[in-house]
């Protein structure tokens, strides 16, 4: 079964879905981002409150990290990486942030299949009730035969 079939047969909506794959899609993004993050940061020295590159040329925490070079030799860091290293990576604000909205994608499938299960829930309600009155039929023709043909009731 194709996973948009599966979709359908629980009968969710497209902005429900939409939203689902946005969420994850940047769950996903977030998360690659933050693991290569932290391998790049690796080769930060932070000196007395300065904070440098181990190695040159300078390496880049944004918009991609990439390691810096092989010249062992301590390179400054941009404002931009100062302030991701600073505030994103070394209080591990970032991972945080990549657990929080993998938490709230999983939060919100939950309550996909919580909805859609209410959702049919009552077709199946209707459908016992429909059945109902056909067993209360065939109760009824069984009485009606036991009286007809003399057949004593069972027990």
């Amino acid at each position: 079964m194709l996973l948009s079939e599966a979709w359908l047969a629980m009968r969710l909506h497209r902005k429900s879905v939409t939203l689902l794959i946005v969420l994850g899609l940047a769950s996903t993004y977030l998360t690659i981002y933050t693991a290569t993050v932290h391998s790049a940061a690796c080769y930060v020295s932070d000196l007395n409150g300065t904070v440098l590159w181990s190695s040159a040329p300078s390496g880049s925490f944004f918009p991609w990290p990439t390691p810096p070079g092989m010249l062992e030799i301590l390179s400054g860091m941009n404002q931009a990486d100062l302030f991701i290293y600073t505030y994103l990576i070394k209080p591990w604000t970032l991972a945080g942030a990549t657990v929080l909205l993998w938490t709230i994608w999983l939060i919100y499938l939950l309550k996909l299949f919580k909805n859609s299960r209410s959702r049919d829930e009552p077709d199946q309600k209707r459908r016992t009730e429909q059945e109902k009155p056909k067993e209360e039929e065939d109760r009824v023709d069984l009485q009606e035969l036991q009286k007809r043909f003399e057949i004593p009731p069972p027990g």
